[in-house]
């Protein structure tokens, strides 16, 4: 059964989420997938949102509620689907109610969360989290519709490259956090470290990059690097798996990541991922691979495989449809 799915999200956020989800359309030729924008989705909706909030802030829900509702009508979804953490206001939810006879809603959530999330309870048939330790708190506050489902990528921008040449030295790209300078502090096999808040290391004898870089830069390093490493952000993850996890492997480098306990879920370890407990088994994990370039190629080649087979963004809205509708 074809479905006509609106995606609800963030315009232009850092993990490009709602972005990523609306690509789907292309390899989802069976879908109708549209968007709305919760921020703005033109020029002279954000123009009337920054003027009529100076006067009343409530006045910005009520500029999104009457622009939903207008997409709703005109674009009639059978599934809308809510990606990032929401807390949808009462004039947005009273719009989703109002046209729920007609389609099914879900959220799809990667952070934590509070009890600001139950208000929207009565309108969401399913909430899906990117993290099954966030289950745990869901089911605290009464919100058993409830399942895992992880992150993904985009394949029109994070693939193979044409050419197979690779730079040996370890990259990780991501924000600055405490346990991830600790962990990088003490790798001493060259690495490249690039994202917002790494200038706190440029004493170290590693290449940094000390700034936010974009999406297609990124996946241009994870095609040039035949190693990523991927240091869970412990402030804001319990057993969950990051983007990094799936864009890496889906341009054909090899993963090395903290083995928490979403990874089984997703990749066989040793085979399409490689995991590390500690600094001391990194460097083992590390050298071992730099020194059997069969091994290397062979893992990177089934990572590749099972991102591209499982994890891409379609993959997941296709889980979602089939959740929903059974089709």
């Amino acid at each position: 059964m074809n479905q006509r799915i609106l995606i609800i999200g963030k315009r232009g956020g850092i993990l490009q989420w709602y972005e990523h989800l609306l690509a789907a359309q292309n390899q989802l030729p069976n879908h109708k997938i549209e968007g709305f924008a919760l921020n703005h989705n033109h020029f002279f909706e954000r123009a009337n949102k920054t003027v009529s909030g100076l006067l009343n802030k409530k006045n910005k829900d009520k500029i999104t509620a009457k622009a939903l509702d207008k997409k709703l009508t005109a674009f009639h979804p059978t599934l809308v689907l809510i990606a990032d953490l929401f807390y949808l206001s009462n004039e947005v939810i009273s719009v989703l109610h109002k046209h729920k006879q007609t389609m099914k809603v879900v959220h799809w959530i990667g952070d934590f969360f509070d009890e600001r999330l139950i208000r929207a309870r009565e309108i969401t048939d399913r909430y899906y989290f990117t993290d099954s330790g966030l289950l745990e708190d869901a089911n605290a506050i009464g919100l058993t519709n409830s399942s895992y489902l992880p992150l993904a990528f985009n394949p029109d921008l994070f693939k193979p490259p044409e050419q197979e040449q690779r730079i040996n030295d370890l990259l990780f790209i991501g924000a600055w956090s405490k346990n991830r300078e600790e962990l990088v502090r003490q790798v001493t096999l060259p690495m490249t470290v690039a994202g917002k808040g790494w200038d706190k290391i440029a004493d170290t004898h590693h290449k940094v990059i000390g700034k936010n870089v974009s999406n297609k830069q990124v996946a241009k390093l994870y095609q040039q690097h035949a190693c990523v490493l991927n240091i869970i952000n412990s402030g804001n993850i319990k057993n969950g798996l990051n983007m990094r996890c799936f864009e890496a492997p889906a341009c054909g480098a090899v993963l090395i990541t903290d083995n928490v306990i979403d990874l089984a879920n997703c990749y066989v370890d040793g085979t399409e991922v490689l995991t590390y407990e500690n600094p001391e088994s990194l460097a083992s994990v590390y050298r071992m691979i730099l020194d059997d370039d069969t091994k290397q190629k062979r893992i990177a080649r089934a990572g590749s495989l099972k991102a591209s087979d499982k994890h891409s963004y379609a993959c997941r809205i296709e889980a979602i449809a089939k959740d929903t509708y059974g089709t």
